[in-house]
């Protein structure tokens, strides 16, 4: 498989040596409403390839992200908050 960056020996959701970091300012075209603060997380990954997936929790701390939904009620969004996604999973 390859990874989202475009390499060819690394798993989808593996941190690649040519990630970078970088501010991206997005607008949502379609009304969101919100739906409650986003407290914590429970996600299933595996951080090495050929490693097994683990599940792993994680609470926000600081400036909470808000959970929100579009109005049919099919897609969900992370909004705000502050925090980081590094190669150890959700930071912050």
């Amino acid at each position: 498989m390859a990874c989202a960056c475009g390499c060819s020996q690394k798993p989808i959701g593996a941190v690649c040596s040519s990630a970078i970091r970088m501010r991206v300012a997005r607008v949502v075209r379609v009304p969101i409403t919100s739906v409650g603060e986003l407290r914590g997380l429970i996600y299933r990954a595996s951080r090495l390839p050929g490693e097994e997936p683990k599940n792993y929790v994680h609470f926000f701390k600081g400036r909470l992200p808000v959970l929100a939904r579009n109005p049919s009620g099919t897609r969900l969004f992370i909004v705000g908050g502050q925090y980081r996604i590094t190669a150890n999973g959700i930071e912050g």
